[in-house]
C-alpha cells in the first residue's frame, strides 16, 4: 500500500483519470477508489475553512472516506456526514526534516465490507534515517502522535 500510495501522488493529479483492472489487489483498489488530497497550509496541523469546503463537496460528490496529505505533519481528523476525513497523514518517507513532527506520520487501516466501511485505525509512524519508516506502539511512542491528531481535532467532534 505505501509503494502504491506514493506512486499515485507523484504520478496523479487531482481531476487524473485511472484505469484499473476489476481484479486490482483489493487495498489498492480502495486507495484508488477513495480521494486522496493535496491541501492544507504545509506544517500545520489545523484544517482550513477551504478544506471543510472540500471535503464537504467531497463528501456531498459521494466519497466514503478522504485522505489529505501535503502539510508534512499529521492533521485534524473529522466527520463529515457520516464519512471520516483525515486532513493530513504526516510523512511517510520525507527527505527534509523541519522539526520532529516532519518525521512522523499514520498509517490508515481501513476496514471495508463490501462498499461499507466498517472500520478506521491509525497506526502512528516515524522516520528512521530520513529513508526508513517504522510503526510505533500506539500505546508508547506512537501516543505522542495519535495526541497530536487529537489535539489538532479539538472542536471538530461533539
Amino acid at each position: 500500500m505505501g509503494a502504491s500510495d506514493v506512486l499515485l501522488r507523484v504520478l496523479l493529479r487531482p481531476g487524473d483519470h485511472l484505469v484499473i483492472p476489476h481484479d486490482a489487489y483489493g487495498g489498492t483498489f480502495r486507495l484508488v477508489d477513495k480521494v486522496l488530497a493535496p491541501w492544507g497550509i504545509e506544517y500545520t496541523p489545523s484544517r482550513t475553512k477551504d478544506q471543510r469546503r472540500k471535503a464537504t463537496a467531497m463528501v456531498k460528490a459521494g466519497a466514503d472516506l478522504i485522505l489529505g496529505a501535503h502539510s508534512h505533519v499529521v492533521g485534524a481528523m473529522e466527520s463529515i456526514d457520516r464519512v471520516p476525513v483525515l486532513y493530513s497523514m504526516g510523512n511517510f518517507i520525507f527527505d527534509l526534516t523541519r522539526f520532529e513532527q516532519t518525521l512522523e506520520g499514520v498509517i490508515v487501516v481501513a476496514t471495508f465490507q463490501g462498499d461499507r466501511l466498517l472500520q478506521l485505525d491509525l497506526k502512528p509512524t516515524v522516520l528512521i534515517d530520513l529513508t526508513q519508516p517504522n510503526l510505533l506502539d500506539p500505546e508508547r511512542d506512537g501516543r505522542v502522535v495519535l495526541q497530536r491528531v487529537r489535539k489538532a481535532s479539538k472542536g471538530l467532534y461533539p
